[in-house]
């Protein structure tokens, strides 16, 4: 992840007898392409052998690829329905997006000379992500199907509305995605598309998590931590 103080994105293989499932993809570029494509050939597989993509949140470091790994491999691709309704107005036509943030920012008291570089902050990713209709709607508590392993979606709305974090009960093993980080918080953004309370949803999610008992979390940046309860 150039020009950002994360560095990269954590994407997570989870092997099996029909070939790899991937959690995230990272963010569309051919630099991240040959990455993804030279982790999966260390563990004696390839782009084209995916089976399915576990997207936590739409944002670009995470849902950018899966367009192009799904043409690639025929994968399907898998979102909460509160991220997937976002696409259309965040990457494919954003002009309507714009102007709310715009308005917003009105509200809020911006001054009228920087409502301009405000509202178009987020423009320069977007040609991070190939946007693409999720083909698998996981609710809370869904159960994807993954051969060999016991994951339940969890809703952890807050970071991104529809975000997901995965348990996998069998080894219990935390994939966290943005929502717990070993040093830092996730930012919980504040517009148009954040939902009427996200600092409150995040903090909900928060608790959500405690009663699991987990081994290891595996997030999707930094790196892997013991003791899930106490970083809560």
């Amino acid at each position: 992840m150039p020009n950002n103080s994360l560095r990269y994105v954590l994407v997570y293989v989870f092997e099996t007898d029909r070939g790899p499932y991937l959690m995230d993809a990272g963010w569309n570029t051919d630099d991240a392409f040959a990455a993804l494509q030279s982790g999966l050939t260390e563990v004696g597989c390839a782009v084209a052998d995916v089976q399915g993509v576990m997207v936590t949140h739409i944002h670009p470091d995470h849902y950018g690829l899966a367009g192009r790994i799904r043409e690639a491999s025929g994968a399907w691709i898998s979102l909460h329905p509160a991220d997937a309704e976002l696409i259309h107005d965040r990457y494919d036509e954003p002009d309507d997006l714009l102007q709310r943030v715009a308005a917003a920012l009105r509200r809020m008291g911006a001054p009228a000379e920087e409502l301009e570089p405000l509202r178009n902050a987020a423009m320069p990713v977007r040609p991070l992500v190939d946007p693409v209709v999720p083909d698998v709607l996981l609710e809370d508590g869904a159960r994807p199907e993954v051969p060999g392993w016991d994951l339940t979606a969890i809703w952890t709305p807050g970071h991104s509305p529809g975000h997901l974090c995965f348990y996998e009960a069998r080894n219990e093993l935390m994939l966290s995605g943005d929502h717990v980080l070993p040093r830092i918080t996730p930012n919980i953004p504040f517009h148009p598309q954040a939902g009427a309370n996200p600092l409150g949803d995040f903090l909900a999610s928060l608790d959500k998590l405690e009663p699991y008992d987990v081994n290891e979390v595996l997030p999707a940046h930094e790196y892997r931590f013991d003791d899930l309860r106490k970083r809560l």
